[in-house]
Order: structure tokens, then C-alpha cells, then sequence
């Protein structure tokens, strides 16, 4: 008889940052090896995902537990959720005329 052991439990994430000032972010974590089936928790909060995606994230340092169905873990730690561009506007004031009209034009700022 020969018991084989599986591979090591081993896990993958991506993180988005929100892409403006005030935005929410996700993480998206896949786990490998082990055992499937997987489950994943979301810390600080302990928000538990059996699909490995979590949304609506506030800027901050998050980790994420990935436990497969033999209950062995691994931790993913470190996970930075930054926070994005605030919004600018630059506006151009242009006399017109001699009738004094005002213009005030909004032009978004330059890509960067």
C-alpha cells in the first residue's frame, strides 16, 4: 500500500485599488494544491468567501486564509488596497466680448 500526501496548499491573489479618490477595491484569491474543496477568509473582519472574491474594500492592509477540505491553511499577508487619484478639475476664466459674458470652462486634467 503506498500513501501519497497531496501537494502543498498554496494560494494566488490579485488586488484592485479603486481608481478614484473614495473608491472601493476587490481581492481576488485562488488557492491550489492541497485539497480541494477551498474556503477563504477575509481578515480584519473574518469575512468568509467559498469563491476566493471580496469587493467592496476600504483602502487598507488586508490577509486572506485559504483553508482546503483536510483543514490545512496557508496565509496570505500584506495585501495593500491603496487608495486612488482624487478628482481635479482645472477651470479657465475668458472674458468674451464687451459684453462682459463670462465663460467658465472645466477641462479634466492631463493623463498621466
Amino acid at each position: 500500500m503506498v500513501v501519497t500526501q497531496p501537494t502543498a496548499l498554496t494560494a494566488t491573489y490579485n488586488a484592485v485599488s479603486p481608481g478614484c479618490s473614495g473608491g472601493l477595491g476587490s481581492i481576488t484569491v485562488t488557492g491550489a494544491g492541497g485539497t480541494p474543496a477551498y474556503s477563504y477568509t477575509l481578515n480584519p473582519g473574518a469575512v468568509a468567501s467559498p469563491t476566493g472574491i471580496f469587493t467592496g474594500l476600504a483602502t487598507g492592509l488586508y490577509s486572506i486564509t485559504v483553508t482546503d477540505a483536510n483543514l490545512c491553511e496557508t496565509i496570505i499577508t500584506g495585501i495593500n488596497i491603496t487608495a486612488g487619484s482624487a478628482i481635479t478639475a482645472e477651470c479657465t476664466y475668458k472674458h468674451q466680448c464687451k459684453l462682459c459674458r463670462r465663460a467658465i470652462m472645466a477641462q479634466p486634467p492631463s493623463a498621466v
